[in-house]
């Protein structure tokens, strides 16, 4: 849910490890060493001030160098070996990249070393995670056509493929038909999966008669809010072949539009908030209470903005158009990604 502030393109967005590497542990003068056979990172999708954080996790302990801007927004580059010294056997180094858009982690990409003694090299995988958009929505791969039949004329969609990242438990979708503006809703139903895709048959949609405008939208709702949208618009004047056309993707709302459309905040995030990262994972809550527990849990090593304290415990801004969440202030430390402001005191 981190990333509600940024419209996504197509695909995820990341700087992570190439999955090319090999590892190796080594003796040397008085320490032990974590090789990695280089540090080749790909990039996709990157916007325009992108940032990324270079994590490394000994034993536990974590040191973080950056943020820094990212080289590039997409392809690839290559960069040399890397050893981190131990002072002594066993050891686990975790070697862990983030990516950050407009403050927020949306990507990690993590490499984990675990020696007991000298290795020879050895085959490693990243683990890669997009902490970014929850969703279900429209696979890009559809074409529209407007066709006449008895009586009525259509808006016709070769498939209603979906894909699905992200997604927790109890998480719903809405289907959104708006006929010439006009919206009929059904749902809320219950995702069918949590990541992956689903193929679903083609689509057709009655209209008295030409011109019309068919918006076939799908919102993903979190806890009974709308999270991310997307959706197709056919417009027609006439019959019309086999069309291609691209799904709108992203959050219904980016904090700062000056969309004379978007939807007034539940929350708005306060010019003179702090970031706060998660240290220990933590279950969310309602209030400043600890009987007013969500099913919400923020996951250690994550970033949310702070935005109030009050009895031991921080106001975390979630999204424009959902609630704020409570934490106890335990649970929260500065975020040196971003500099490391100091955090509210809480009481």
């Amino acid at each position: 849910m981190q990333s509600f502030m940024t419209v996504s393109a197509e695909g995820n967005q990341y700087r992570r490890w190439v999955a090319d590497k090999t590892y190796s542990c080594t003796t040397g003068a008085g320490v032990v060493y974590a090789n990695l056979n280089n540090q080749n990172v790909e990039f996709n999708n990157l916007p325009a001030g992108a940032q990324f954080t270079i994590n490394y996790i000994e034993n536990g302990a974590l040191t973080t160098d950056g943020p820094y801007p990212v080289e590039q927004t997409s392809g690839t580059r290559a960069y040399g070996a890397f050893a981190n010294p131990f002072p002594a056997y066993p050891f686990t180094f975790e070697f862990r990249l983030d990516t950050i858009i407009d403050g927020l982690v949306v990507y990690s990409s993590s490499i984990t070393i675990s020696c007991s003694g000298d290795t020879a090299s050895t085959p490693v995988t990243p683990v890669n995670v997009d902490t970014g958009f929850a969703y279900r929505r429209w696979l890009n791969n559809k074409t529209y056509s407007c066709t006449t039949g008895a009586g009525v004329v259509y808006a016709n969609l070769s498939n209603q493929d979906v894909e699905f990242n992200n997604l927790p438990v109890g998480a719903e979708f809405t289907l959104n038909y708006i006929d010439n503006g006009v919206v009929t809703t059904n749902g809320p139903f219950p995702v069918e999966q949590a990541n992956g895709t689903q193929v679903y048959g083609a689509f057709a949609q009655p209209f008295p008669s030409y011109p019309f405008t068919f918006e076939f939208r799908i919102d993903t709702l979190i806890n009974g809010v709308v999270v991310y949208t997307s959706s197709l618009t056919i417009n027609c004047s006439g019959d019309t072949a086999s069309t291609p056309i691209t799904p709108v993707n992203g959050p219904p709302f980016v904090p700062g539009s000056s969309s004379a459309s978007a939807p007034t905040c539940l929350i708005t995030l306060p010019a003179n908030a702090v970031q706060g990262r998660v240290l220990t994972t933590t279950t969310a809550l309602y209030s400043p209470d600890p009987a007013t527990t969500t099913n919400i849990v923020l996951e250690a090593g994550k970033a949310w903005w702070v935005i109030g304290a009050q009895d031991g415990y921080y106001r975390l801004w979630i999204a424009c158009n959902a609630n704020a969440l409570w934490v106890p202030a335990e649970a929260l430390g500065p975020n040196y990604d971003m500099g490391g402001a100091p955090l509210p005191a809480a009481g």
